[in-house]
């Protein structure tokens, strides 16, 4: 039986800590993508994600895939659904203005909840080369892996991430985790509707640690919050916790590296980075390549401007604060948050 099964997702960080409750905008009237049938007959499994801007009215603006499993299919047929959708527009008491960075991800697959006992051989292979410290043969045997289903996705991921690892890569290695988190346990099943599986929340946890040894405060924050609600902080994750806020109280300013990276399979699609604001003050600082422009979107706010324009205040009362940077593929940037004496609308 073919399904399209539909997450909402939303990094929300406000003040330093995370929001308990983000707001996120419910959809009224949605539109499932079709299965592509190509991939439908050759049993192809993925996910795809998307970030728009919402207008007052609920329509969806400037819809662009912001990640995917890799199928230019996918992406077409879930793009030009999620162009169809609609919100609930903004009360008549509140300020009419553009929400931006909203994102969701679909999974398309067939319930396919195994992977193939091929794919699983030459995964055991890759995983034996790696073992023995041989890294040009672990590579090779990761770029002829032929994933098709879920589980598969979420397998290579982990793989990717265990081979940036031992090559010192932690860029790579915090991207493979973040992607491998996309898939749930592995499985394709809503962890909304069952417990999470113990490997699932050990890629949570390493994901926080990763973050943390790159100077992504805000998405290691994110990350253990995410692992709070699940009832999966460990004590070391805690005393990992209390350092990172310890420094976002602290008054030497917040630098954070990144790199704008493009993960559609689709040329079309723009090359971003994104992440959490945790103070009221900060600027954007280009380093190398070319920035097009920088949006901050709040839950109550949004505005752009360009990197290198100097320092930048959130409006008074902003809250669930992110920065979202456009550029060419591979631009350095470097994002600097203030200190403060009000930072922006923390919670209690």
């Amino acid at each position: 039986m073919k399904y399209v099964r539909l997450s909402l997702v939303v990094l929300a960080l406000c003040g330093g800590r995370v929001a308990a409750e983000p707001t996120v905008p419910i959809p009224v009237a949605r539109v499932s993508p079709q299965y592509p049938v190509a991939q439908a007959q050759s049993g192809m499994e993925g996910w795809v994600g998307v970030k728009f801007r919402l207008t007052p009215d609920g329509r969806v603006a400037d819809p662009f895939v912001s990640d995917s499993s890799g199928e230019i299919a996918f992406e077409q047929f879930v793009l030009r659904a999620v162009s169809q959708w609609r919100y609930a527009p903004l009360p008549a008491s509140e300020p009419q203005r553009d929400r931006c960075g909203i994102e969701v991800r679909l999974s398309l697959a067939l319930g396919q909840s195994r992977p193939r006992r091929e794919f699983r051989k030459r995964l055991d292979a890759a995983h034996r080369a790696l073992a023995q410290g041989d890294l040009a043969a672990t590579r090779t045997l990761s770029e002829q892996l032929d994933e098709r289903r879920i589980p598969e996705h979420a397998l290579h991921r982990e793989l990717e991430a265990d081979l940036a690892a031992a090559s010192g890569d932690l860029d790579t290695e915090a991207l493979a985790l973040e992607r491998a988190r996309h898939y749930g346990d592995g499985s394709g099943l809503s962890l909304s509707k069952r417990k999470p599986s113990a490997r699932y929340l050990a890629i949570g946890q390493r994901s926080a640690r990763v973050l943390y040894d790159l100077g992504q405060i805000g998405k290691s924050l994110a990350a253990i919050d995410s692992l709070r609600r699940e009832g999966a902080v460990p004590t070391e994750l805690a005393a990992l916790e209390a350092q990172l806020r310890a420094r976002v109280s602290a008054p030497e300013a917040l630098v954070t590296p990144g790199v704008t990276r493009r993960l559609a399979a689709s040329h079309s699609a723009p090359a971003t980075w994104s992440a959490p604001l945790l103070r009221q003050r900060f600027r954007v600082e280009p380093e190398s390549g070319w920035i097009e422009r920088v949006d901050v979107c709040c839950a109550n706010a949004t505005f752009s401007f360009d990197a290198g324009s100097g320092e930048q205040r959130l409006p008074s009362g902003a809250s669930e604060c992110k920065l979202l940077a456009f550029g060419t593929e591979g631009s350095r940037l470097t994002l600097v948050e203030l200190a403060s004496e009000q930072a922006a609308t923390p919670n209690p």
